[in-house]
């Protein structure tokens, strides 16, 4: 239940719309059940995922849309695509690329890790939002909310 609630909350929380994209980085424990609910949910979802052996499974899934997340210029071709960008991996990403995909007003939900930028970087958050080239998003961070939805807190 925890893995479940864990990828299903931001959906809920966030207001995600049937008629939204959703982006889920990582197709593993956390990203299969991300992309089945986004599906469930009605959502036009795109899968990344640095796994060629992956791209069928991400498809089987659910997902209508299955990019390599090593390929920076894929990822590109999305700017400004998607409502929800769900990342479940725990490994260093391409964070410029990855938020750039982001529809103005779009949410980055992380549950793989606590996002870490440098000091160069154009991510910045402050009070609960985050900015990135002047358009903003939502970071939606864990807060314990996920708990609260399912009755475990």
């Amino acid at each position: 239940m925890c893995g479940g609630i864990t990828v299903f909350a931001p959906l809920v929380l966030n207001n995600i719309a049937p008629t939204d994209q959703v982006g889920v980085v990582g197709i593993g424990g956390l990203g299969h059940m991300a992309i089945k609910f986004a599906k469930a949910w009605g959502c036009e979802v795109t899968a990344f995922t640095h796994s060629a052996s992956k791209l069928e499974e991400a498809r089987k899934l659910g997902a209508d849309h299955v990019v390599s997340s090593v390929d920076g210029n894929a990822i590109r071709a999305l700017a400004g695509k998607l409502d929800m960008l769900l990342v479940t991996v725990n490994v260093p990403l391409d964070w410029q690329s990855f938020i750039g995909t982001l529809a103005p007003n779009g949410t980055l939900a992380h549950r793989g890790r606590s996002v870490r930028t440098d000091s160069n970087s154009s991510i910045r958050s402050h009070n609960g939002s985050a900015h990135r080239d002047g358009l903003a998003y939502r970071l939606a961070g864990y807060d314990g909310q996920d708990a609260r939805i399912c009755g475990t807190a």
